[in-house]
């Protein structure tokens, strides 16, 4: 599966899914990013693994929280 902000690996039926976007020192939610993990799910979803580890590339941080730019750009309150 095709992804630059996520990395599958699986070993027997334990799989794990880390998140890692590149050139950037947090990971941090996107549409993108969303979009890639949708598409990340549903090929997990096929896969025959007993457990799933999601976890971080980043030492510090899991998660940043959202991109702020798409925030401010948002014009319509749907």
């Amino acid at each position: 599966m095709e992804s630059k902000a996520f990395h599958f690996s699986a070993e027997e039926e334990i799989g794990t899914l880390l998140f890692d976007m590149p050139q950037s020192r947090a990971n941090i939610l996107s549409t993108k990013v969303l979009e890639e993990l949708d598409a990340q799910l549903e090929f997990l979803k096929e896969q025959n693994l007993q457990a799933l580890f999601i976890t971080s590339a980043k030492d510090d941080i899991f998660i940043a929280g959202a991109d702020i730019s798409e925030i401010r750009s948002l014009d319509d309150v749907e």
